[in-house]
């Protein structure tokens, strides 16, 4: 199995698609992590964390006091624990609270497409008026969902990760697949002068 990802990886590296496709999986990773550290992980973190407690308060503390060397590595576990929860993956994820945070993430996942939507209405490749309000509506509606999912994403860090990195993302996607799609059409374009 792993020697076909690698093959169809090595076959596709000048692909622009390929790194499209691989970024939106990432891009799904980010939003389905929290939700499996929230269900999953989180219990075997808690249960980890109350084996530790009852081995701790199992030791003989008047051995460990009398001893410096015991009491020097009970106090640097001791402050291990305290400050693993900071640096723990659990904590790069973070659920935003903050209406105005989660308002600016929502416009930043939209803007780009809602301005296409609005260039979608005087573009004059679109020749008939009708055509021009449907495409609106549906970039108006493609806008909001994306809106929505930018929303939902939990900030990477800090939200201007996601607020500026959502929208690079979806301009680096699409970019890609329309470089894809154009080399395609070159190389059948050669072909067919070849033969």
């Amino acid at each position: 199995m792993s020697e076909k990802l690698y093959e169809e990886i090595k076959k596709n590296l000048k692909n622009p698609k390929m790194y499209a496709v691989l970024l939106i999986v990432l891009m799904i990773v980010f939003l389905l992590f929290p939700y499996l550290d929230a269900n999953l992980f989180y219990y075997k973190r808690v249960d980890d964390r109350v084996e530790i407690l009852t081995e701790l308060s199992n030791l003989d503390m008047d051995a460990i006091n009398h001893n410096p060397v015991l009491l020097g590595e009970y106090e640097s576990i001791l402050k291990e624990l305290e400050s693993h929860p900071e640096s723990s993956i659990n904590q790069i994820f973070v659920k935003e609270t903050r209406v105005s945070v989660n308002a600016a993430k929502f416009v930043s996942g939209a803007i780009l497409v809602w301005l296409l939507a609005i260039s979608c209405l005087f573009m004059k490749t679109i020749d008939k008026k009708r055509n021009r309000v449907v495409a609106f509506v549906i970039l108006v509606l493609l806008g909001l969902l994306f809106g929505k999912v930018a929303k939902s994403i939990p900030n990477i860090f800090n939200p201007w990760v996601n607020i500026i990195g959502f929208p690079i993302v979806l301009v680096t996607s699409i970019g890609l697949l329309f470089v894809g799609s154009g080399n395609k059409k070159e190389e059948s374009k050669k072909n067919q002068e070849k033969s």
